[in-house]
């Protein structure tokens, strides 16, 4: 096998969990292929390409030409190992109106992954989960044009509703065996009197009624820990 140089692919997760590795073209600007793992060999992984077996299924409801889905080579050491925008069998998920390429609305399904999982920790109903969707797209993508292009490609269908409501329901079945355990636990003996545990008596070290009106150690008012680098000094 050639050690050319490989391409980078942005490797997610389909919504069924397949790996998918992504490629956002330099041939076709403003499109990125979404290619999902189809077979596995000791030096490198096969991937077909999503849009273009979704492409296929439209020409056969309307009887056209059949075509071969594109196929390429990557790792994730290394990437793609040919070209995913000329493979061996041309893109022809290109030319099919029924099938959005584009990175937009790759970038909505990247966005709508993030929040499926997130319900697992954090459940909500399918219309806040749709709103957190939208949230995520603003604070991640500042530009209006690229916010409204997502957004209006984040799934509102019933089957991306029914997976909102599955997901929930296990985030909270979750939940509530975390607080189940949770009050089990037995109470820890501490007294916590909130007194400091030093073994000194400040009152023979500092004059506290001449020096601090506040009747407090000042060695306590300084901060224990350095101040961090990444705080603006005001």
């Amino acid at each position: 096998m050639s050690k050319e140089m490989p391409y980078p692919a942005i490797w997610t997760r389909s919504q069924r969990g397949q790996l998918s590795a992504d490629y956002e073209s330099i041939t076709f600007p403003g499109n990125t292929f979404i290619f999902l793992h189809k077979r596995r060999t000791p030096y490198c992984s096969y991937f077909r390409c999503a849009h273009c077996a979704k492409a296929l299924k439209f020409r056969i409801k309307r009887n056209a030409t059949k075509l071969t889905i594109p196929i390429v080579r990557a790792s994730l050491e290394d990437g793609f190992l040919d070209d995913p925008d000329n493979p061996f069998h041309r893109h022809f998920c290109i030319d099919e109106q029924e099938v959005d390429t584009t990175t937009f609305a790759a970038k909505a399904r990247y966005i709508y992954n993030k929040v499926k999982l997130e319900l697992m920790d954090m459940p909500m109903t399918p219309q806040q989960a749709w709103l957190q969707m939208k949230a995520e797209v603003i604070a991640n993508f500042p530009d209006i044009v690229t916010q409204n292009e997502i957004i209006l490609r984040l799934p509102k269908d019933k089957s991306a509703k029914r997976s909102f409501a599955r997901r929930s329901s296990i985030g909270r079945k979750n939940l509530a065996e975390e607080i189940a355990n949770f009050g089990s636990f037995e109470p820890e003996n501490v007294n916590d009197d909130l007194s400091f545990p030093l073994d000194v008596d400040f009152s023979e070290i500092y004059d506290l009624s001449q020096n601090n009106p506040l009747n407090v150690p000042l060695e306590l008012l300084k901060p224990i820990y350095a101040r961090p680098t990444w705080l603006s000094k005001s």
